[in-house]
């Protein structure tokens, strides 16, 4: 009965899109007005009318402009749409995630997904890369679909698309093995604007998990601060006439999936598939939208999702994702050889642990303080200081000598002269890192965070770290020595 229910609303509710789209286009001026008329009536079905004047007098609703793109993306539902909103949607969900040791915690995951609410039904797919642990037993509890393939046979796109073939759902949810729903009604969400409102692919956005470090947490924050995702944003070909025309960051921003979380119309995948080696997610983004297809971030559901990995692992991953992004979107590609630069890099890093050692004596930080190493580390560099044997923080030392030891074993020789580094590499990533630093200070201030500790000075190592990476995929001609445990 209930399922009936839910299909006749759902009917109801397409044919009042039909209407809509028919009487009232998207983009003209009689949508905008509608939109704004919209937005009136539920301000006051909300707020009163006295929210309403309020807001009007504050020029809010009548006498601020609006632009179009904003309209269009927040269209707020009509008394109509609100009542026609089915409980349950009459649809088959296929949820793929590709595991290797995903530890005990995937039980809870996969609890967390079976128990979501608002889907006729919900099927899981397991593809695993011979993990060691109980990873396999645990799925086998929650799903007959499951499937084993060598490690070294994993691949990005062609494992997601062997997933994909085995389901029999009419969406697909895509999500990493600890990726964690974060609430009961997290598909019903994703998947209602996708069946209701012409949605072809849409991801949601990641919350760090309670035991994120300062820096796993920045680095989250600052991907949705650089690309402007602090709302739900819907994305297609209207908004730009020449795609190849865009700058980097629109590309980027207009491409945007994510298959932490990625839900996508089944039929439109086995159009399209994933069919890239890394960044496979924003490359299908990229396809997708030049072909004219809607694509959605939702910023108002989250998947808990972050990882609290080592320094190298983020200038490796720094590395790889600057390179395959300007890859995917047909930027000019570097041309040198690690090896013209390596020496300038691990002269950089120990002047850089060298420099940390400003913050001995301090305990908090505020106003220019948290840029007191970026000033002594461009001291010393003007000066061109012979470091020699220095005594450092012992737990900045050993994460030092981690990234040393990664780049000494790409050489043929090995050792570090301080005394001939290469300026025009050096006045770069300084450049990048002071950018990055200016980003890192505007989230510290937001979350209030002032103590100079061994978290603190791990993430200014990160942060450092991570700026390295981003320029070696700038400027490198190969980066399949940095792809390794990735």
């Amino acid at each position: 009965m209930n399922k009936n229910i839910s299909r006749l609303k759902l009917k109801i509710n397409k044919k009042y899109k039909e209407i809509l789209e028919a009487y009232f286009p998207t983009g003209t001026k009689r949508r905008y007005f509608l939109a704004l008329l919209k937005k009136g009536f539920y301000t006051i079905y909300r707020e009163g009318l006295r929210g309403f004047l309020r807001k009007a007098k504050k020029k809010i609703i009548i006498k601020k402009k609006v632009s179009k793109e904003a309209l269009d993306t927040v269209d707020l539902p009509s008394s109509i749409e609100l009542f026609f909103v089915p409980n349950i949607l009459p649809i088959k969900v296929s949820v793929i995630i590709l595991t290797k040791n995903a530890g005990n915690e995937f039980d809870y995951i996969l609890k967390k997904i079976t128990n979501q609410k608002g889907i006729s039904k919900i099927e899981i797919i397991i593809v695993d890369s011979t993990s060691d642990d109980a990873t396999l037993e645990i799925a086998k509890r929650y799903t007959e679909k499951w499937f084993i393939i060598k490690s070294e046979d994993f691949h990005n796109s062609r494992t997601r698309n062997f997933a994909a073939d085995k389901s029999s759902g009419d969406y697909l949810i895509f999500m990493l093995q600890d990726a964690i729903p974060g609430s009961n009604d997290l598909f019903y969400n994703m998947l209602f604007p996708m069946v209701t409102k012409d949605i072809h692919a849409l991801t949601v956005k990641k919350v760090p998990r309670i035991d994120a470090d300062l820096f796993s947490s920045w680095l989250i924050w600052q991907e949705y601060n650089y690309l402007d995702y602090s709302r739900d944003y819907i994305r297609n070909n209207k908004l730009f006439v020449d795609f190849s025309s865009l700058d980097l960051k629109d590309k980027v921003k207009y491409s945007f999936l994510d298959d932490v979380c990625l839900a996508i119309n089944k039929e439109i995948f086995e159009r399209h598939k994933f069919n890239y080696t890394y960044c496979e997610d924003l490359e299908l983004g990229k396809r997708l939208i030049i072909n004219g297809h809607n694509l959605m971030f939702v910023n108002s559901h989250a998947v808990v999702y972050s990882h609290n990995n080592d320094a190298l692992y983020f200038l490796k991953r720094g590395c790889v994702n600057s390179y395959f992004i300007k890859e995917i979107f047909d930027c000019k590609m570097g041309e040198r050889d690690f090896l013209e630069i390596s020496n300038t890099i691990k002269v950089l890093i120990r002047y850089f642990v060298f420099a940390l050692n400003t913050y001995y004596d301090i305990k908090s930080f505020d106003n220019d303080a948290i840029f007191y190493h970026y000033k002594y580390l461009n001291n010393l560099l003007n000066v061109g200081v012979e470091l020699g044997n220095f005594n450092s923080n012992p737990f900045l030392k050993e994460k030092s000598q981690k990234i040393l030891g990664f780049f000494s074993k790409l050489e043929p020789v090995q050792g570090i002269s301080s005394s001939r580094y290469d300026i025009g590499v050096v006045n770069r990533l300084l450049n990048t890192y002071q950018d990055i630093l200016n980003d890192f200070k505007q989230y510290c201030d937001i979350l209030g965070y002032k103590k100079v500790d061994e978290e603190f000075l791990d993430s200014l190592f990160k942060l450092f770290c991570f700026s390295i990476g981003g320029y070696l995929g700038e400027e490198l001609v190969n980066v399949d020595y940095f792809r390794g445990d990735l």
